[in-house]
């Protein structure tokens, strides 16, 4: 099953990143051709119309790349959180190697397009001179007072829909939205991404792997290596700034008890 599994994560890797590039210079040819008509946008015409293409661009962090960001007038708020999707695919591939666990890339990478998209809509809001905190503040109120924007009324409709209708062993991404209130929703997945995409990912990685996790040591093992993958997938690293110290409270550098207790306070709580 590993060897299988590893099979399949190969390709998926190969496929993926040939169609990045592929996609890469088909967004920036694309956006030269029009750059008159999009320098006439105004700041929230300019970000409906690159977040479509966030993602694919942020795979990449080379001079290229940073360069024409810059000349849509996105700067390292947003640039700086570009990684190499290269990159993080070797660190996968070592993860994978050594653990007794199984992690699908085909997944793990639906929900990490998931949260990256979220993380880069709220960059790019403040690149562009909007706090994205204050806008969910005044919708919160809009949403209080029985006057929310008519498109949001249906997106939580749609959402809840989706929600409602969502089978259990369908593995895909789903947002956690409360009947009551879309904006309250909307609030906690823009604070704590953690405790959002990141528990839907250690579930169903959880899941997955039901028939190795056999005993609370195993249970243990998978939480160090979701933590592993967690630093991995997470685009702002200075989250992590502090671990070295904040390790030393559980043990020696490298102990299993930090691991575990991060897991459980950022990821499960």
């Amino acid at each position: 099953m590993i060897e299988k599994l590893r099979c399949i994560n190969q390709e998926y890797k190969k496929v993926l990143l040939e169609a990045l590039i592929l996609e890469r210079r088909e967004i920036i040819e694309l956006f030269k051709n029009n750059k008159k008509e999009f320098n006439q946008l105004d700041s929230v015409e300019k970000i409906i119309n690159i977040k479509e293409y966030i993602i694919r661009l942020s795979s990449f962090n080379d001079n290229e790349v940073l360069s024409f960001m810059e000349e849509l007038g996105v700067n390292s708020i947003v640039t700086k959180y570009f990684t190499s999707l290269k990159d993080i695919f070797d660190e996968l591939d070592k993860l994978s190697v050594n653990s007794k666990f199984l992690f699908p890339y085909t997944f793990i990478f639906d929900i990490y397009a998931a949260y990256s998209q979220m993380f880069f809509n709220t960059q790019l809001c403040y690149n562009f001179g909007f706090n994205s905190s204050e806008m969910l503040k005044r919708l919160k109120r809009q949403e209080k007072n029985k006057n929310l924007p008519q498109e949001f009324e249906e997106l939580h409709k749609k959402l809840l829909n989706n929600k409602h209708s969502m089978n259990d062993g369908i593995l895909r991404v789903t947002i956690p939205v409360s009947d009551d209130s879309l904006i309250s929703s909307m609030k906690r997945i823009n604070r704590f991404p953690h405790k959002v995409y990141f528990r839907e990912l250690y579930d169903k990685l959880y899941l997955y792997n039901d028939g190795i996790i056999i005993n609370t040591r195993l249970k243990s093992d998978f939480k160090c290596d979701f933590y592993a993958l967690f630093k991995i997938l997470f685009r702002d690293k200075m989250f992590f700034k502090n671990d070295d110290e904040k390790e030393l409270i559980y043990g020696k550098p490298g102990n299993r008890r930090f691991k575990i207790k991060q897991v459980e306070r950022l990821i499960l709580s």
